[in-house]
């Protein structure tokens, strides 16, 4: 996939397809993120590299859109770089206890599947369309199957 960066300087580079890794559109809230107007080496230091952490880390404290940032990393499970004010270790901590399916872009392909299914389209023409492994669209169906058994009960 060709990459472009956004206009401005910004330490990520944005996919021009409109779509993120997540499978959400891009996010609007980055137009609004004070890294834009930082050098973009300043949020991917080196190890131990405790002083550029911190100049990160102050960005990320002034920027009005912190939050949404930091929930953007966590749902793209991103691995390097300080995001909404946490570096990767901090981040890997906050993840701990949620499984890793549960994120966006599994429940959204789930979604997909399973409206796939629903209008008829052959499983394997769905699991290929979706580029899925037969174990991931098993499991899919399983919690289907659950939570329609959870609902008539």
């Amino acid at each position: 996939m060709r990459m472009r960066t956004r206009p401005y300087r910004a330490a990520v580079p944005w996919p021009t397809t409109g779509l993120n890794p997540a499978g959400i559109e891009n996010p609007r809230w980055n137009r609004k993120a004070a890294c834009r107007l930082a050098d973009p080496e300043l949020f991917f230091p080196e190890r131990g590299g405790n002083a550029e952490v911190a100049a990160a880390k102050k960005w990320c404290r002034q920027c009005p859109v912190q939050a949404d940032c930091l929930q953007y990393a966590l749902a793209n499970r991103e691995q390097h770089g300080v995001w909404g004010g946490c570096t990767e270790r901090e981040r890997n901590k906050l993840l701990a206890g949620r499984p890793k399916t549960q994120t966006i872009h599994a429940d959204r392909t789930a979604q997909q599947y399973y409206a796939l299914l629903d209008k008829g389209v052959d499983k394997f023409k769905a699991r290929k369309q979706l580029n899925l492994t037969e174990y991931t669209a098993r499991r899919y169906e399983q919690a289907r199957s659950k939570s329609a058994a959870e609902e008539a009960a």
